[in-house]
């Protein structure tokens, strides 16, 4: 149970730099968390699936995935934590039962 409850911060963390830039490419206004972490999904799908089109899907692939994360969570900084803060504070002012329903 717990590793799926850091499995889902571990995928909202990765999406949410790859939405962000999303946005900002596609000049979308959005408040949403949700939204962007679609729109982070996407991304990853489309740039994935072209990729392996081309060349094969292996480590050398993720690495460069990963490479690209990070520029982004360093050139995105600002939005992302403030995403990031937004996600929090709304889990926050969740009732006692739904966070137990949600871990």
């Amino acid at each position: 149970m717990l590793v799926l409850v850091l499995y889902y911060i571990f995928l909202t963390v990765f999406f949410v730099p790859f939405g962000v830039a999303t946005e900002k490419l596609l000049n979308i206004r959005n408040t949403s968390l949700a939204v962007t972490l679609l729109l982070g999904v996407v991304f990853q799908t489309v740039i994935l699936t072209f990729t392996a089109f081309f060349y094969r899907l292996n480590i050398e692939v993720f690495i460069c995935n990963m490479l690209l994360f990070l520029f982004l969570l360093l050139g995105y900084s600002k939005e992302v934590s403030t995403k990031l803060k937004s996600c929090l504070a709304e889990f926050r002012s969740w009732q006692l039962f739904f966070k137990l329903v949600f871990v």
